[in-house]
């Protein structure tokens, strides 16, 4: 699947969430059409600034943050902002988002230009015909629309998850943004490059629900070893 997203075979993915990816591509594959890929979503040009993805994902996460600042309310809010006016600290805080993504996309670009050709000596001399396994922000570059796609679907998925776990009485796994948005993205990669625009939704969501329930099946465990 990571050789369908990158179109080679010159890295490879190293990242705890590598079983959401392979879910996310293997479901996506038989509910879209890889053709029809999010990185072709025409864009009118009045909205052609969307394409930007730091302006599309400080976008999103100003939206998130709002409706989280709203949900606690000024009172708690207050105790993080430092006198801050709530929602112009949950604006601040989406845009400080949208800029670490973007200094990880520097690093990224970085991580492509240098990593690569130093680790030929490995697979030429140490581990023959080795690639690198790289964190999952590395392939955000390979399908940007996907990354906002799935972070949106995954964080719904998380919701969802929350709420059907409070209804049979479950512990409650609240859905964090940095988890489904660095997850949640990579699995809408994913989906997107088996599936297109209708597999990263897919694949994005079903992260969200993994996120979410794997967690609390796995929770005595980690009450065992003193995590829970």
């Amino acid at each position: 699947y990571t050789s369908k997203v990158t179109d080679g075979d010159e890295i490879a993915i190293g990242h705890f969430g590598s079983l959401g990816y392979y879910l996310s591509a293997w479901v996506a594959k038989y509910v879209g059409k890889a053709e029809d890929s999010t990185e072709d979503i025409e864009i009118p040009e009045k909205w052609g600034f969307l394409r930007d993805t730091t302006v599309s994902t400080g976008l999103t996460m100003m939206f998130f943050y709002i409706v989280a600042a709203v949900a606690a309310g000024p009172e708690y809010v207050s105790t993080l902002s430092n006198g801050m006016s709530p929602i112009l600290f949950a604006i601040m805080s989406g845009l400080q988002f949208a800029v670490g993504v973007t200094v990880v996309y520097s690093g990224v670009r970085m991580i492509l230009g240098d990593l690569i050709p130093a680790f030929q000596g490995i697979a030429t001399k140490i581990i023959p015909n080795a690639i690198p396994a790289v964190d999952c922000a590395v392939f955000f570059t390979y399908a940007p629309t996907a990354v906002v796609l799935g972070f949106i679907s995954s964080f719904i998925g998380g919701i969802i998850g929350m709420l059907i776990l409070g209804a049979v009485g479950g512990v409650l796994i609240i859905p964090g943004l940095v988890p489904h948005f660095f997850c949640g993205a990579t699995a809408g990669i994913y989906g997107n490059a088996t599936g297109g625009r209708r597999g990263a939704a897919v694949g994005g969501f079903l992260n969200g629900l993994a996120l979410t329930f794997l967690p609390a099946l796995a929770l005595p465990v980690f009450g065992q070893l003193g995590f829970q």
